[in-house]
């Protein structure tokens, strides 16, 4: 009984261990992100400041079922179209899901950008968005742009300037509106796994 019992303290301890490993590990690897980020944040009411780049990038995100923007998406869209309206690019660039007519995050984002008056020309949609690194990835290999301008809420545009620097790109960003959406407290945990994986990818060379 006691050989159990002490076997199973050690246990839990080494599940502590492992457990507070695992936390620092996470807090190391998103402080990375952070650091990436300082000094690359423009405000909303600073884009006077920007200067001239090849795109303002405006990351996709969900749609209602009618196929709407949702309120997150909507909100990136009023900060991306107002970025771009500065003249501060000559592309606004619409990226997301957009593989089918079921689930379609690029179609409305064009609309938007219609409906705001800004010539359909200028605005090109990747529909093979699916995720931050291929839209951040596609925007230099697919597209060729060097110098972007990224438009998401603020806890993810971290991630997002941390990926541009890692591939090479020189980028800025600029939050959306700081809302606590439905379900946010289960989006800030998925973004701290992932940028974990992100940067653990980019140190690694895994990612392109």
């Amino acid at each position: 009984m006691k050989k159990g019992f002490r076997l199973g303290r050690c246990l839990l301890c080494l599940l502590l261990i492992l457990i507070l490993a695992a936390a620092s590990a996470a807090a190391v690897l998103n402080r990375i992100t952070a650091e990436a980020s300082r000094g690359r944040i423009i405000e909303s009411d600073a884009l006077e400041s920007l200067s001239k780049a090849d795109c303002v990038l405006v990351l996709g995100c969900g749609v209602t079922p009618s196929g709407s923007p949702s309120p997150m998406l909507a909100d990136r869209l009023e900060t991306g179209i107002r970025v771009f309206q500065t003249g501060c690019a000559d592309c606004l660039l619409m990226t997301g899901d957009g593989r089918s007519l079921a689930y379609d995050e690029v179609t409305p984002m064009r609309r938007a950008a219609e409906a705001a008056g800004i010539d359909p020309e200028r605005i090109v949609g990747d529909t093979l968005g699916l995720s931050t690194s291929q839209s951040i990835l596609r925007a230099r290999d697919e597209f060729g742009y060097r110098k972007i301008i990224i438009v998401t809420q603020r806890y993810h545009l971290s991630r997002a300037l941390y990926l541009a620097q890692a591939l090479g790109l020189a980028a800025v960003g600029v939050p959306a509106a700081d809302v606590r959406y439905t379900g946010q407290i289960f989006r800030d945990i998925r973004e701290i796994v992932a940028r974990c994986k992100d940067v653990l990818f980019c140190s690694t060379g895994l990612f392109p």
